[in-house]
């Protein structure tokens, strides 16, 4: 299995741990978090989500905390950079790219927040991921006589 499908793997147990851990907390957060989830690309603010499941925004941050262990905001980082790992790994996107499909506004900003939060920038995952493809593409060449 190669490396990228070890990666979908365990993107999708995460995902199944998550739901599971899910089914035990509010219906109220749950719903922002699947809202996050589908639109981790777009504006997303305490205030929109607060808005959409009918809180008090300082509520909906608390009963997050309470539930997650997360700020709102500290868990949209998250499902931000995870996605943009995944994204990264596919070799299809650019760093600049992907900061935008991932709802960052500021490729310094996502690269600061993708190295705290991955400990390694994200170019280690481009470079990573071209030099597998040059070692791939070395080993199915046949000599030439």
């Amino acid at each position: 299995m190669g490396s990228l499908s070890r990666r979908f793997l365990a993107a999708a147990l995460s995902i199944a741990r998550n739901a599971f851990r899910l089914s035990n907390i509010d219906l109220r957060v749950r719903k922002a978090v699947e809202y996050i989830s589908q639109h981790y690309g777009e504006p997303l603010t305490t205030s929109m989500l607060a808005e959409l499941v009918r809180l008090n925004p300082v509520y909906l941050s608390s009963l997050f905390r309470k539930s997650l262990g997360a700020s709102v905001r500290q868990y949209i980082q998250r499902i931000r950079v995870n996605n943009a790992e995944l994204l990264l790994e596919e070799g299809v996107h650019n760093i600049t790219e992907v900061a935008a499909l991932c709802g960052f506004c500021d490729v310094f900003y996502f690269s600061r927040m993708f190295k705290r939060m991955k400990g390694v920038p994200p170019s280690a995952l481009i470079h990573k991921e071209a030099r597998r493809g040059a070692r791939a593409g070395r080993g199915s060449r046949a000599k030439k006589i």
